[in-house]
């Protein structure tokens, strides 16, 4: 297909699904936006009412009615990373920092597209579900900004992650010019992009190289800069990243059928230097590369993703009755064997730890709920019963464990428990998974939805779209539909990589 017409197809239909949308017009609906206003009342959900949607829908109303960006010369319709939770304002000062957080997680004073892609992704399955068309049409227009704008700003590579934002009192890219993909960046979400903009999401992707060395040595930095096509000069060689780039250039490979992708997207794979970092996570998106691909699925991605996966699996190091779960394995183990005796240094190996609520929202703590959720990724792509034991036994280590009071517990933890349990319940049908969920999403709703949004953490009077809200009003969507007994099915979230 000409490169002309491929970019046509997909924004001709994104912009009849604006036109037209499903159900009838109401009164004072806006018809070319599709954002509600200050005066605009929501329509009657006409789906099943629990506390869980209506926590949810009241989190989005105020997000689409108070929470975008009203601030500097230019206004847009991204959302606010931080909000006064009275005022639904973006405050003046940034909030006191959480325990292990750091400034520049944070994405003030504006936005930031990754800290809100699962609210986004939310958005279009509340439509659906509610017949409202409201919430669709506000992703549509944060989108459209986003990628006409903020994505315009640089070389191609998009100002968003885990150190760029959109900055809203200077309407410029802020934080620091350099681009780190917080997580796994699914399919779902590449199609929604490619939707609205694919011009830019093209760019974006074959950008991506820019994260790679000069010189014929394939090896790559986490961090590329934004603003120009300088490379980096030295090697940052995270897996994670790398798996986060060969996805991306499958999923281009599967639009445009240009072989130098798939060519990239094979030399990302290989094993080139013995270097101490996570490689989970360059299995998991090997294996969900061959996925998109389908019947050109590449046969080493098969045999060196389950390869990467096994560490994790086979790890000593890890102490589930008390909590503790390794974050990265090292490459070694892959070239060497484990020696039974083997003990990481974390010091050396990147390796992080979960005690309880530890880390629940800080820099370089993955919780142990979150790597089980990857157990359970690498177990629906595998069938591995190894991975779907270790999720069982995390799950069963907060099943055992009260939780505790005290202040800084953020949404993204208690998403992550909950996304664990129902997860296990959808594969078991255990009772006492779902009843897990069920009893962390009420803490949830006492402890953190207050005025129409959600806590940056227990005890913080602020929003803080960087904590997880995304994921926790994705669980909570996900749990209102199963005590419905609704047909409706939620993709699974495997995020964080």
């Amino acid at each position: 297909m000409p490169k002309r017409l491929r970019y046509a197809v997909p924004f001709l239909a994104a912009f009849l699904a604006m036109a037209v949308p499903t159900g009838e017009a109401r009164s004072g609906e806006p018809d070319k936006s599709g954002v509600q206003t200050a005066n605009e009342p929501a329509a009657a959900s006409a789906a099943p009412q629990t506390k869980y949607l209506e926590a949810v829908l009241g989190c989005l109303d105020t997000l689409i009615r108070e929470g975008t960006d009203r601030y500097g010369s230019e206004h847009s319709p991204m959302f606010s990373s931080i909000l006064d939770l009275k005022a639904h304002r973006m405050p003046e000062k940034s909030p006191s920092l959480l325990p292990g957080q750091r400034a520049v997680d944070r994405a003030f004073p504006g936005g930031n597209l990754q800290h809100d892609l699962h609210t986004l992704l939310l958005m279009d399955h509340v439509s659906r579900i509610t017949a409202d068309p409201r919430y669709r049409r506000a992703a549509d227009a944060y989108l459209e900004f986003f990628l006409r704008r903020c994505a315009a700003a640089g070389n191609g590579l998009f100002p968003c992650g885990e150190h760029a934002f959109w900055d809203f009192n200077q309407e410029k890219i802020g934080g620091l010019p350099v681009h780190e993909d917080l997580g796994h960046v699914p399919a779902e979400f590449l199609d929604r992009l490619w939707a609205v903009r694919p011009e830019a999401v093209e760019k974006h992707i074959r950008a991506l190289i820019r994260h790679f060395l000069e010189g014929p040595k394939w090896i790559w930095n986490r961090h590329a800069n934004i603003l120009d096509d300088k490379r980096p000069k030295q090697p940052a060689p995270f897996p994670r990243a790398g798996g986060f780039y060969l996805y991306h250039w499958v999923y281009l490979y599967t639009k445009t059928h240009d072989p130098q992708l798939l060519d990239w997207a094979r030399r990302t794979a290989e094993l080139h230097e013995r270097t101490p970092h996570s490689v989970l996570s360059l299995g998991l998106s090997m294996l969900r590369a061959n996925e998109l691909l389908g019947n050109e699925r590449l046969p080493e991605f098969d045999r060196l993703g389950r390869d990467y996966l096994q560490p994790l699996a086979e790890d000593k190091a890890n102490d589930l009755k008390r909590g503790f779960f390794s974050m990265f394995t090292i490459y070694e183990r892959l070239a060497q064997g484990d020696p039974k005796d083997y003990r990481p240094d974390p010091n050396r190996t990147y390796g992080f730890w979960d005690l309880l609520y530890t880390g629940s929202g800080g820099y370089g703590f993955l919780g142990a709920e979150s790597m089980a959720i990857h157990c359970l990724c690498a177990h629906r792509l595998t069938g591995s019963p190894a991975h779907l034991e270790l999720a069982r036994a995390v799950c069963q280590f907060y099943l055992d464990h009260p939780r505790p009071d005290v202040a800084g517990i953020t949404p993204g933890k208690l998403a992550g428990q909950m996304a664990l349990a129902l997860d296990l319940y959808d594969l078991t049908r255990e009772e006492k998974y779902r009843q897990y969920a069920r009893d962390t999403a009420d803490f949830a709703l006492q402890s953190l939805y207050s005025q129409g949004l959600f806590r940056a953490a227990t005890g913080a009077d602020y929003y803080e779209a960087a904590n997880g809200t995304g994921l926790l009003l994705i669980e909570l969507l996900r749990l209102h539909l199963l005590q419905t007994g609704s047909n409706d099915r939620l993709p699974w979230s495997y995020n964080n990589t």
